[in-house]
């Protein structure tokens, strides 16, 4: 009898593919055309070079900022793009660092006096600055949000005011997970002093980020109680008009300060609901609703209900893994948290062997990852 095609191992790839893999075969022959495709088929061409392991080839184009700036902007294929950014770092090409000092350079005076060259590049800092931090290079992160700051911060234009909030919050963020704290305070103050000009201005600012980052700088300098209530005037500041991203970074990290605060059933509310409006947004395996999960983690960690807590450290882990792999920061984290709640779980049978393991994973990925002190 004749297989049912259901029932094949193997079926012919689409002509699409097709048509993909043999430009792939070429790469080299055909790299120069390849600028004439719309973003999401370039982008699907080096996801393919990816996949085929032409690692070297895809680092060459990545490093390309106007390359690089295209596939951006496919945002229904951000986890993809990930996973080639890593694997590019993998190959000992420090792509963050690159793409960051090539934008830095091409902000000039000449770019800004053009409004709209500034809107255009100004733009693309915000893309590549989110992506860098997203994917765990912080520093590169950094460095592009400060550029941009700088770039608009004496600006008295409404909208480039608006920017330079935009901005300063960003770059708070990114100071707060480098544990960059005394550079956080400052540039905190700063976004405040924005914020509270644009208000003089008749503006209406929601202010909802700009306080859950300073909630979790609190939170970071273990200043509890100011934390807790940074988180309430967070929360005050919330509505359905804010983007999703926004929403969950809200509220995990004020379900944090209210679990250390002992508030846990205002924490639960709030991480819960963070969890699934995150899996609802971004789908279950996006890095967004792992972050939401180490939250949970964390929570149940702290209401005793450790053999949970473990399972779902380890379910965070293995999107991060998913997503990232490699040498990546966010892995080695999930590593730490999912080694502590091990170790705690462990604790009465005095056999330490998975925490060993966790703990012991993640130190390896950071000695390789971050800079040597000294």
């Amino acid at each position: 009898k004749m297989a049912r095609a259901t029932e094949l191992e193997w079926a012919p790839e689409s002509l699409y593919n097709t048509a993909i893999s043999a430009v792939v075969m070429r790469f080299v022959q055909y790299k120069n055309e390849l600028r004439n495709l719309t973003d999401d088929v370039l982008f699907d061409v080096y996801y393919k070079l990816y996949d085929k392991n032409v690692m070297d080839d895809l680092g060459k184009e990545f490093q390309d900022l106007n390359v690089f700036s295209r596939v951006l902007r496919v945002m229904n294929k951000r986890i993809l793009l990930h996973r080639c950014f890593q694997a590019i770092m993998d190959n000992e090409v420090n792509l963050a660092k690159l793409l960051a000092i090539r934008f830095c350079k091409n902000l000039t005076p000449e770019t800004l006096e053009d409004s709209a060259a500034k809107g255009r590049i100004l733009q693309l800092g915000f893309s590549l600055g989110s992506f860098l931090c997203e994917a765990g290079w912080f520093a590169d992160s950094i460095a592009i949000y400060t550029t941009c700051l700088n770039a608009c911060i004496d600006d008295q234009s409404a909208q480039d005011r608006f920017r330079a909030m935009e901005f300063s919050v960003r770059l708070l963020h990114s100071q707060n997970v480098n544990c960059q704290y005394k550079d956080a305070e400052i540039t905190y103050n700063k976004a405040l002093k924005i914020c509270t000009e644009l208000e003089g201005r008749g503006h209406k600012v929601n202010k909802a980020v700009l306080y859950a980052e300073r909630c979790a700088l609190l939170f970071a300098q273990s200043k509890y109680t100011q934390a807790f209530n940074t988180c309430h005037l967070a929360i005050l500041e919330l509505n359905s008009n804010m983007c999703a991203m926004a929403i969950v970074n809200v509220m995990r990290l004020c379900s944090k300060a209210c679990v250390v605060k002992r508030e846990f059933k205002t924490a639960e509310l709030l991480i819960k609901y963070a969890v699934a409006f995150a899996r609802e947004k971004f789908g279950k395996y996006h890095p967004k609703h792992a972050d939401t999960l180490l939250d949970y983690g964390f929570f149940l960690l702290n209401s005793d209900c450790v053999s949970p807590a473990v399972q779902v450290y380890q379910l965070a882990l293995d999107i991060r893994q998913t997503v990232f792999g490699g040498n990546n920061f966010y892995v080695a984290i999930a590593c730490e948290d999912l080694a502590y709640a091990s170790y705690v779980n462990e604790y009465s049978s005095g056999k330490f062997q998975h925490a060993r393991d966790h703990a012991e994973k993640s130190m390896t990925i950071l000695c390789k990852i971050l800079p040597e002190i000294g």
